[in-house]
Order: C-alpha cells, then structure tokens, then sequence
C-alpha cells in the first residue's frame, strides 16, 4: 500500500473534524494505542514514525472518512425496491420475459414455495445453462442478504466489486425480501447526498 506523504495527516485529521487525542486512542499497534504527543510531533515533523505506525494512522483517517461518507446511508436506502423475482419451478423462459428484452435486469431472486430467496437466476446462468427448462435448472446459489438498517461500509461494497454480484435487502427483523442492490446503485447519483 502506498501511503500519502506524513504532512496529509494534519490536513486530514482536521478536515475530518478529529482530534490529536481521539486519533491517538484509535490508533493500534501491536495492540496499544499510540500517545496524542506522537501524533503532535509527527504532525510538527518532529518525528518520523516507523512504516507501521504511518500505516496505521492513515488506515484510522480512511475509516472514519468512509463512515462520515456513509453515514446513514443504509441497505433500505438505497436498493430498488421494485423487485421482479422467479420462482423456482417457472419456465426459463419465463425468467428471460421479465428480465426485459434489452437487459432491464440481469438478475432475479429465485423464490422458494414459502416467499424465501433460495436462490439466483442470471443472464450469465441461463448463458451458462443453454438446455435448462426451469429456472431451479439455471440458478446460481442464493446471494447476500442484509437486513435493510445495515448501514453500507466498505466490506459490503467489496461485496459487489464483481459486475455480476448483487446483495438482497430484506425487511426488518425479518427473512423477506424487500429490494436488491447492484454495483450500480452505489454510485453517488449528481444532486443526492
């Protein structure tokens, strides 16, 4: 990992609106926090900490950026919430009418006898399945599913860093599922916090 130059720390911090303390108690390693007073000298270029020190810092200030960015950007948000599912026994052909001519969507929750998500079907999996009849002969396993409060960190995101990964949404508390949410819907849209 390449790490910005020390003098970004100060900027950062203070940009961040984050104290030399509260940076100092979040700050580990080697499973101690660092002391406010390193954090001071490094920023006044009286010190010049060793990698994993600079390392950990920068990773603390990139944390708290991406929660401040995500903040209250939550699963229930942001997902399409006008769900075309399948399931499980319909036809293929079925899946691909309501998939859209051009491509509309290109993925479909499989639901199961009880409303369950038991599975995914694709335009890649049909591609992959040229003789399947139904669409449990087609899927691909069940996806993500997340509860529609859970606030999108970065881990969800790397969930969908492939084009063809989606994540379900499901109500609160609860196994239905309300929406979905592609690489796409993550993109920040001009205009919208």
């Amino acid at each position: 990992m390449l790490l910005p130059k020390l003098e970004e720390i100060k900027k950062i911090r203070e940009g961040l609106g984050v104290t030399q303390t509260d940076l100092a108690k979040k700050v580990k390693v080697n499973g101690k926090s660092v002391s406010r007073v390193l954090i001071n000298m490094i920023e006044k270029k009286g010190h010049s900490p060793n990698y994993k020190i600079a390392e950990a810092i920068f990773e603390v200030l990139h944390r708290i950026e991406n929660n401040k960015k995500n903040k209250g950007k939550t699963a229930g948000k942001i997902c399409i919430k006008d769900l075309v599912t399948v399931k499980r026994y319909e036809r293929v052909k079925t899946a691909e009418k309501r998939m859209g001519r051009k491509g509309k969507y290109t993925h479909l929750p499989v639901l199961g006898d009880m409303g369950e998500c038991v599975g995914l079907i694709t335009s890649t999996s049909i591609l992959k399945n040229p003789n399947a009849i139904k669409v449990e002969d087609a899927m691909e396993g069940r996806p993500t599913i997340i509860d529609e409060d859970m606030v999108i960190t970065e881990g969800i995101e790397a969930l969908l860093s492939n084009t063809q990964s989606c994540i379900l949404v499901s109500k609160r508390n609860s196994s239905k599922i309300m929406g979905i949410i592609v690489a796409w819907d993550l993109i920040p849209k001009k205009g919208k916090k």
